[in-house]
């Protein structure tokens, strides 16, 4: 399994103000900073699975470089403009890394994480009322994910994996109380659990 850049790097990124329409304080926004020298001559970013027609953007230059690191998409509403999506280029690598993604209140619904910057995303989480409740990964970065994690409440109840990347759950883990309590496994390819064993 190949190693990524501490996530703390990307959470530390996210902290620009998601729902502000002129969220930019630490960076300002692109072409407002006084004249200095590029370090990356152009950004790799895709929006091309996104239907932005109408939608305004917004760039943001986190590090004062003259290169947006942060793009906030915008729909115009009665009540004024509303973030719909929020791209940012965590490491400054000219990329795209994670991608936010909001309801018509500025509610965040999802995110997407390229953890390991090879322009694939690696992780997606599901939120419900600003509560994660679910969430998918692909450990080994090479595709589709393989592990799938169910919250309630915000903690953890359920993990689900496919231990065997053919596209099949075959190990199920229940939590109870923030602790492993049993697991159950598919041995046969059935999608059904054959053994099960407790942890505790």
């Amino acid at each position: 399994m190949r190693s990524s850049t501490p996530i703390v790097v990307a959470l530390a990124a996210l902290l620009v103000g998601p729902a502000c329409a002129g969220g930019g304080q630490q960076g300002g926004q692109v072409g407002t900073s006084g004249p200095r020298t590029a370090r990356r001559p152009s950004v790799q970013r895709n929006a091309s699975r996104f239907d932005d027609a109408g939608k305004t953007t917004k760039k943001f230059d986190l590090n004062r470089d003259e290169v947006p690191d942060v793009w906030k998409i915008f729909v115009e509403t009665r009540q004024g403009p509303v973030l719909v999506r929020k791209e940012v280029d965590v490491n400054f690598d000219g990329r795209v890394d994670v991608w936010q993604h909001f309801d018509e209140r500025s509610n965040l619904l999802k995110d997407e994480m390229d953890r390991d910057f090879d322009s694939r995303i690696d992780v997606v989480t599901f939120y419900d009322n600003g509560q994660v409740v679910r969430r998918e990964v692909n450990v080994e970065f090479d595709g589709p994910p393989d592990v799938f994690k169910h919250y309630d409440g915000g903690k953890l109840v359920r993990i689900e994996r496919d231990s065997t990347n053919d596209g099949r759950v075959d190990t199920w883990e229940y939590y109870e109380g923030g602790a492993l309590a049993r697991v159950g496994q598919d041995r046969d390819g059935d999608g059904k659990a054959e053994t099960w064993a407790r942890s505790r």
